[in-house]
């Protein structure tokens, strides 16, 4: 995980460098922040029985706390803004996942899926893109869609790396005077868009459900360039 998120900021210190070559008027705008928010989501658990009758599907609400950091690269006239960013998810279930199955002596939390505790941390790091169809002088509504990676790490289980989705809306408020601005996003998740799989155990399988969350965060944006 630690090699895609030095890809990523490798990649944006070189167009950063590149838009300020001497002599050249200057091509990008770009912004860097860091905040964070509130994360809300749920996650179902089955377990199918191998030669047993049953199937289970625990639901498990999820919620929790964000810490974010985003990249905006905005090139001139147009109303557009490739972004780049990292989101840690430290989210928890009320669920009690040792509780056993009905009518067997099988947990929940055989499910590798699922924590031993209460525990579900999340990183997620990839790019997307922010449409702003209304650029107004101080604050810019937008639209937002990008594609990343997600390293999904339960309680005292082993991590695994999903890719997915995220869409939805911001506003960023600028106040004149200022080199800063505010960013206020909500933007819906699908953590395990791609890549799900099952896992065969000794009495039962394992089925990888989907993952969604809501994240709404806020940023404090400063112009880098």
């Amino acid at each position: 995980m630690k090699k895609y998120v030095l890809v990523l900021l490798t990649a944006f210190v070189a167009i950063s460098a590149s838009a300020q070559i001497p002599g050249l008027p200057q091509l990008l705008t770009i912004e860097g922040g860091i905040g964070g928010g509130l994360s809300s989501g749920g996650q179902d658990f089955a377990l199918v029985g191998n030669g047993v009758n049953f199937n289970s599907l625990t639901n498990a609400p999820l919620s929790g706390l964000n810490v974010s950091g985003k990249l905006k690269i905005m090139p001139p006239l147009i109303p557009l803004r490739i972004v780049g960013f990292v989101n840690y998810n430290l989210l928890s279930t009320n669920t009690n996942t040792s509780t056993t199955i009905p009518n067997t002596s099988i947990p929940i939390n055989t499910n590798p899926f699922a924590p031993t505790g209460s525990r579900v941390n999340v990183l997620n790091v990839g790019a997307g893109v922010e449409v702003s169809p209304l650029p107004l002088p101080i604050i810019t509504p937008y639209v937002a869609l990008d594609f990343g990676l997600y390293n999904i790490t339960p309680e005292n289980k082993s991590s695994y790396t999903r890719y997915g989705l995220g869409a939805g809306i911001g506003i960023e408020f600028s106040p004149p005077l200022i080199p800063l601005s505010f960013d206020i996003e909500g933007k819906y998740r699908l953590a395990n868009l791609t890549g799900r799989e099952n896992i065969s155990l000794s009495n039962a399988t394992a089925q990888e459900n989907s993952f969604n969350f809501f994240q709404l965060s806020v940023l404090l944006m400063f112009k880098l360039l």
